[in-house]
């Protein structure tokens, strides 16, 4: 309610920002100026303001707009900086675990400063960066500590077998031991005694695969156990892992007869087109390939590493291309070219290769399961084509940000992940360091050597150098032949 009132309060506060900046016959295909910094743009004109997107000049920002002081914030890269800002928040909510109303009450104590600076022109911009941060900080704590009573995670370790009921909420995972799924729980029931529950509980079962689908309604009969937490200091916490995917349980089902299906799952976008994309890809893989080679293309392609044999993982780690068994920006930049070139090919616009590249990059992402580095390579890629069938060129790390902004909204706590790290991470380093980087290696060669030898070498030698330091925090180890190796499997693997 209280977040409801700022927003009302600050809609005419908002809408003359956005006045101040634009006038008002200003389109839509003008935002995506506001990607496109460049050294031209930022020139003022009589009469209405005028900005032309970069916002890189600071007195020229606050000549057009007397709220932003030179040396305050400009808008280069504005998506960029509220992604930091955002991501500072839910840090810092991650290792202070302040309560939701406690942050929304220090969001609106620096609201109200705001306002108040704000007749006086100084520190306006710093205040706006710390709101953002504290709403990052409230988005954190909502997803991570505010469940119902009868939330699954209150319910304590029981040493008698309990019957849950739910639907099953991912594919079964065919593992060496069993088969592995989870279930969103409805509700519990413990000797004579039902309860109402919510949550989604990881199944484990011994030594056998159920046949069922996501959407099906099950009764499982198992027990219950919280998991545990990290024993040794920098160890992989997996309980923490399991509670930013959601998941607060655990259950192991020990015969077939201890797993009954209640209904099955009514036809859904899920079921009519994701899942049979991903079995027919299986079973092409299948058809043509079996053992640890079907497993890797699965794990190429799908993003689906559960039959894929911990040798060949610890090959990949050791020679520091472990990157490439997952889907990431590689996967989604092939998929993005090939839709783009084919609708071209057939005759299509530029506005109908946009359409296309889209759609084609988010089914992608959709059915390798949206993980961090899919969404944001998806949302890059989707600026991007758009920006270009605007005739617009795109910042990529304002392009990032937004990216980013869009991940944590919809899911915060993807941000303490690893993967997430990594991947953007090793997205900034390609994106600043790339040109220099390349420029150092062609000192001494020619255009052959910079396009094929200098250009592939730099961009992995970028991608290393800013993932190195959080590589060596999570694993204790580092691959000397990573950079070689890079340059060599990624034209490979694509």
């Amino acid at each position: 309610t209280i977040s409801a009132l700022f927003v009302a309060i600050s809609i005419p506060r908002v809408i003359g920002e956005v006045k101040a900046f634009f006038p008002v016959e200003v389109g839509l295909t003008q935002l995506f100026k506001l990607l496109r910094p460049s050294e031209n743009q930022g020139q003022i004109q009589s009469g209405p303001c005028l900005v032309g997107g970069g916002f890189r000049q600071g007195p020229q920002l606050a000549h057009c707009h007397p709220g932003f002081t030179p040396g305050g914030l400009t808008l280069q890269r504005p998506c960029l900086i509220l992604f930091f800002s955002f991501s500072i928040g839910i840090t810092a909510d991650h290792y202070l675990r302040f309560t939701p109303s406690l942050w929304l009450a220090a969001a609106a104590a620096v609201w109200l400063l705001c306002l108040l600076l704000r007749r006086a022109g100084r520190y306006e911009a710093a205040c706006l960066l710390l709101v953002v941060s504290l709403a990052g900080a409230v988005r954190s704590s909502v997803a991570d500590r505010v469940y119902p009573a009868y939330h699954i995670s209150n319910f304590v370790n029981r040493e008698e077998v309990v019957l849950l009921s739910g639907s099953v909420s991912s594919d079964v995972e065919n593992r060496e031991t069993g088969g592995r799924f989870t279930v969103f729980a409805t509700q519990i029931a413990v000797l004579d005694t039902v309860f109402r529950a919510v949550g989604a509980v990881l199944v484990n079962c011994k030594r056998f695969v159920p046949k069922i689908s996501v959407g099906d309604r099950v009764r499982l009969r198992l027990m219950l156990e919280i998991p545990q937490p990290v024993r040794n200091p920098g160890a992989f916490d997996y309980a923490a892992y399991l509670r930013r995917k959601g998941v607060f349980r655990r259950g192991r089902v020990g015969a077939a007869t201890d797993l009954e299906i209640l209904d099955s799952a009514a036809p859904s976008p899920a079921s009519l087109v994701i899942a049979p994309i991903r079995s027919h890809v299986r079973q092409i893989i299948r058809q043509n390939l079996s053992g640890a080679p079907a497993a890797l293309v699965e794990s190429v392609l799908l993003g689906d590493k559960s039959a894929l044999p911990d040798a060949i993982r610890e090959d990949f780690s050791r020679a520091g291309v472990s990157h490439v068994l997952a889907v990431s920006g590689l996967h989604v930049g092939l998929v993005a070219v090939g839709a783009f070139f084919c609708v071209r090919s057939f005759g299509g616009g530029a506005t109908a290769g946009s359409i296309g590249t889209t759609f084609a990059v988010w089914l992608y992402a959709v059915v390798t399961g949206l993980p961090a580095s899919v969404v944001r390579a998806a949302t890059v890629a989707t600026l991007v084509v758009w920006a270009r069938s605007g005739q617009r060129q795109i910042d990529g790390l304002n392009a990032l940000g937004a990216a980013g902004l869009v991940l944590l909204a919809f899911r915060p706590l993807d941000i303490l992940d690893l993967g997430f790290q990594l991947s953007f991470a090793a997205t900034s380093g390609i994106l600043l360091l790339h040109r220099p980087f390349t420029d150092i290696l062609a000192l001494r060669g020619g255009r052959i050597w910079r396009a094929w030898g200098a250009a592939p070498l730099a961009v992995s030698v970028a991608a290393q150098v800013t993932t190195a330091p959080l590589i060596i925090s999570a694993f204790g180890q580092i691959s000397l032949i990573a950079t070689l190796a890079n340059v060599a499997v990624i034209p490979l693997m694509s």
